[in-house]
Parts: C-alpha cells; sequence; structure tokens
C-alpha cells in the first residue's frame, strides 16, 4: 500500500457525525461517528475517538472506542486504550498490552467475510443478524 497516495480525512475532537460514511482513503477519528463505515485505506480511531456503528476496512487502528462490527482485509490493532465491543473479522489481529476486545473474534483470510452471529435476546428469541457493512473493500 502506498500510503502517499492516500487522501487523509480527519474528524476533529469537537466533532460528530452520524450516518453512513464512503471514504476513499485514510480515516483519523478523534471525534465521534454514529454509523455505519467503509474506509478505501486505513481506519485510525485515535484515543479519545469513539465510533458507533459497523465500519469495515483494510487496515483499522483503535485506540479509542469502537461498538459494533469491525470488519479488516488486512489487520487490526486494538492499541494500548484501545477498546472493541462487538463482532471482529480480521486477517491479522494485534492487542497491544492495556488494549481490549469483548466479542466474538475470527482471524485469518478465510474469516474475513463470515457472517455475524445470530443474536440471542433475553426473551428466549433469536433473530439472524446481517452486517450492515459493505462486502466490496479490498
Amino acid at each position: 500500500m502506498n500510503m502517499r497516495s492516500s487522501t487523509v480525512t480527519t474528524l476533529a475532537a469537537d466533532s460528530e457525525i452520524r450516518g453512513d460514511l464512503k471514504i476513499g482513503g485514510h480515516l483519523v477519528v478523534y471525534g465521534r461517528v454514529e454509523g455505519c463505515g467503509t474506509v478505501g485505506s486505513i481506519l485510525t480511531i485515535g484515543a479519545r475517538g469513539v465510533w458507533d456503528g459497523d465500519v469495515e476496512a483494510p487496515f483499522v487502528y483503535v485506540d479509542g472506542v469502537v461498538t459494533g462490527s469491525v470488519v479488516a482485509s488486512q489487520q487490526i490493532v486494538v492499541g494500548p486504550r484501545g477498546w472493541i465491543q462487538g463482532w471482529v473479522r480480521a486477517a491479522r489481529l494485534k492487542v497491544q498490552e492495556g488494549g481490549r476486545v469483548d466479542g466474538e473474534v475470527l482471524v485469518g483470510k478465510a474469516q474475513v467475510h463470515a457472517m455475524p452471529p445470530d443474536r440471542h435476546w433475553r426473551d428466549g428469541t433469536t433473530t439472524q443478524a446481517t452486517p450492515r457493512v459493505s462486502r466490496a473493500v479490498g
């Protein structure tokens, strides 16, 4: 991957986006995103950044909080302050000391496009989960 040719989009700490996103290059989040997204290159969630929703990118670095599905065709790195709460699929996963992943995790090239688990509710019902992110990346 040629980092020089990739456009970088930054969401500042005092900013918030609600809705679905499609970013062609590198996205750096220091603020808050509520919605689903597809990032064409690298997604970086900064130390105070929050992503609430599903996201897919070739490379993902989380040092903030992600609540939702995270799919990386190449690699996910969870930094020392990072926390992923949800369904995780990646070709490779690295969790640095202090980082957390709470949820179902599948690692390996074959796992990247696996379907999410069914949801089991307190009332005993089960619903089939469907990913909200596009499978067109990569």
